[in-house]
């Protein structure tokens, strides 16, 4: 059944793959479903603004047409130094961590990771990256933004108990929320607000960050208030950084699950690259079993796995085949939608091939490549039930940038690194919490997931400081931790 259910009255949650475009999707001449007012994010809800994922239909149209050259293709080019810049720092860090190439080390990727997703987003968002991957540490800006969809959770508790907009829904969210939720929230709207107004005071400097493309454009500079503007960036850093963190650290996972699919990866990547410096996106944006890794990793762990609600409009509208009254609360569960074999063909198994089988996928190699047998195998698979960037003129924003952060990472990675499983017991027990069967029941979902560490043995394969474009990041990550051990 593509209706799995509702988990208060007067609402409906689906799974049916075409469920997607129903509810989600552009539908001309006919009304569009609104946001819920059951759904909550994570900035604080007293602000007299929101941001696109929660702004009103009209307001997400104006805002969206604001900011969407800067996350166009063109542009990101444009930043694509800004972001290897990063990575380099990354590869540096995981290089010194890893010791020399005869030894092998375990680090914390799902760490690791996080930093350099932190990073990439405050240098697009602000022209100021947060400094995780040179202090080797979250800092406090950081955990904030990893906890505030902590917050957004209670919120929508309370609201599916006692109502939108009541007196008693707010003093349960009031009283009930624990307060480092409620603070971990407000210090991350105010200290995006602190960077944001730093970075539309210097409009002047040419630095092609987000704010960059809003502030040459006089018409989008126009679209947008103050306020807004605000809120979007504090959307953007914990939206951009947290959700590409969690796919990558999911990837990683599985990469040390399943080694025969590690190993076509590594042959793929290091039969294609002879030098680091030769990893781009225009190399990597090709490469067919990169590709379809990323989409197989997005589909077993979706970093959003959690429901985005909708309100059918007046009149009521046909849901994967159903009718549905108007006013009604719907969603789909990308969780369910993905999990299940009536969209895929051995849900639970991670299978990369079934990507390279479907001859529809923008991003899949040709059909022939796939033997007849995984062709038959696949021949019933619905991929349009996995859409990890959600669906329609409300999709993510953020999903090219994404893409090329992911593939970039796991391209890098693979190239200089093998990745082992731990042989310490304290490192295998935690993670265990990242085994994807019994629907990943190690971790817990607060609107996103919420990521335990994830030990990796790191054998350097490649010294990165053969390669020519990292040896500046080299020395000056040299220069950084000398002078943190010398106390200058």
């Amino acid at each position: 059944m593509p209706i799995i259910g509702g988990y208060t009255r007067n609402t409906l949650i689906f799974c049916g793959a075409d469920a997607w475009d129903d509810i989600y999707g552009n539908k001309p001449g006919k009304p569009d479903f609104e946001k819920s007012p059951l759904q909550a994010g994570g900035l604080p809800q007293h602000i007299p603004a929101r941001a696109l994922t929660l702004a009103p239909w009209n307001d997400h149209v104006r805002q969206r047409k604001a900011w969407a050259y800067g996350f166009s293709n063109t542009a990101l080019l444009g930043q694509e130094p800004l972001i290897q810049t990063h990575i380099d720092k990354l590869i540096a860090s995981l290089h010194r961590l890893a010791g020399k190439p005869d030894e092998v080390k375990a680090v914390d990727m799902a760490a690791w990771l996080t930093y350099t997703t932190f990073d990439i987003i405050g240098e697009l968002c602000f022209a100021e990256p947060f400094g995780c991957l040179n202090s080797g540490e979250a800092g406090e800006w950081s955990t904030s933004i990893v906890n505030i969809a902590n917050a957004g959770m209670y919120d929508q508790a309370m609201r599916r108990l006692t109502g939108v907009g009541t007196w008693l829904t707010a003093f349960l969210a009031k009283n009930l929320t624990p307060k480092k939720y409620t603070a971990w929230r407000q210090a991350h709207f105010l200290k995006a607000k602190e960077k944001t107004m730093r970075r539309l005071a210097d409009e002047d400097r040419e630095h092609k960050d987000f704010i960059y493309y809003v502030l040459r454009n006089n018409e989008a500079k126009a679209l947008l208030s103050e306020l807004e503007i605000v809120m979007n960036t504090a959307l953007f850093t914990a939206a951009g950084s947290d959700t590409t963190a969690t796919m990558l650290a999911a990837w990683t996972n599985l990469m040390l699950r399943n080694r025969d699919k590690y190993k076509k990866l590594v042959d793929e990547v290091r039969g294609t690259f002879k030098s680091a410096s030769d990893i781009s996106w225009a190399t990597v944006k090709d490469l067919p079993y990169l590709n379809a890794v990323n989409q197989e990793v997005l589909r077993i762990c979706a970093p959003v796995p959690t429901n985005l609600c909708r309100v059918v409009p007046p009149g009521g509208a046909v849901i994967d085949g159903h009718p549905v009254p108007g006013g009604t609360t719907v969603s789909l569960s990308p969780w369910a939608a993905t999990h299940l074999p009536l969209n895929f063909s051995r849900p639970l198994d991670f299978l990369p091939e079934r990507w390279l089988s479907y001859s529809s996928s923008p991003s899949s190699a040709s059909s022939n490549s796939v033997n007849a047998k995984s062709e038959s195998e696949f021949s019933t698979d619905k991929p349009h039930a996995s859409q990890p960037f959600s669906h329609g003129p409300r999709g993510c924003i953020g999903k090219n940038l994404s893409n090329i952060e992911q593939r970039l990472i796991m391209a890098h990675l693979v190239w200089h690194f093998d990745l082992e499983v731990p042989d310490g017991e304290t490192e295998q027990e935690e993670n265990e919490k990242w085994d994807p069967s019994g629907d990943m029941k190690g971790l817990k979902a607060w609107l996103v997931w919420q990521k335990p560490s994830l030990w990796v043995k790191l054998r350097v394969v490649v010294d990165r400081r053969e390669t020519d474009r990292n040896r500046n990041c080299w020395n000056v990550r040299d220069r950084f931790v000398a002078e943190a051990e010398g106390g200058g």
